[in-house]
C-alpha cells in the first residue's frame, strides 16, 4: 500500500499526506514516531512531515476518544449559527472549549478555527475502513 501511494506522486514529498492518512486509519492517531517512518520512508526532514501533520487538524497526534467532535466557528459557520451549535453541544455535554480530557473514552472535542461537526465512532469505523 505505501508503494501504491509513493508511486501516484511524481514527487515524494507529495505522499505525505496519504503516508500519514493512512496511519491515523490504521492506528487512530499518529505518534511522532510514525511521522518520522514517513519521513524515513519518503526520504524526507523530519520537520517537513512534523509540519504537514501539525498544520492539519485533520490528523490526531495523540489517540482520541470513541467520539470525535469538531465544530466550525470560522467567518462562514459563524454567519450560519456555528457559535449556538457550539455553546449547546458545550453546554449539554459539559466540555469547555480546547478540552480534550472529558470522558476520554466517549468523547474528545477538538476546537480550532476550522471547527466542523463530525461524528466519527473509533473501533467499527477503523475496522470498516481498514478492511
Amino acid at each position: 500500500m505505501v508503494e501504491h501511494h509513493k508511486s501516484k506522486y511524481p514527487a515524494q514529498m507529495a505522499a505525505v499526506m496519504p503516508l500519514l492518512w493512512m496511519i491515523q486509519e490504521k492506528y487512530g492517531w499518529i505518534s511522532v514516531d510514525a511521522m518520522r517512518y514517513v519521513g524515513d520512508l519518503l526520504k524526507l526532514p523530519h520537520d517537513h512531515v512534523l509540519g504537514v501533520a501539525t498544520f492539519y487538524s485533520m490528523y490526531f497526534k495523540k489517540p482520541t476518544g470513541k467520539y470525535h467532535l469538531q465544530i466550525c466557528t470560522n467567518v462562514s459557520c459563524m454567519l450560519c449559527g456555528g457559535y449556538e451549535v457550539f455553546h449547546y453541544i458545550s453546554d449539554k455535554l459539559g466540555i469547555k472549549n480546547k478540552e480534550d480530557h472529558f470522558r476520554r473514552d466517549v468523547f474528545n472535542r477538538r476546537s480550532g478555527m476550522s471547527r466542523k461537526l463530525r461524528y466519527r465512532s473509533d473501533a467499527a469505523d477503523k475496522q470498516q475502513r481498514v478492511s
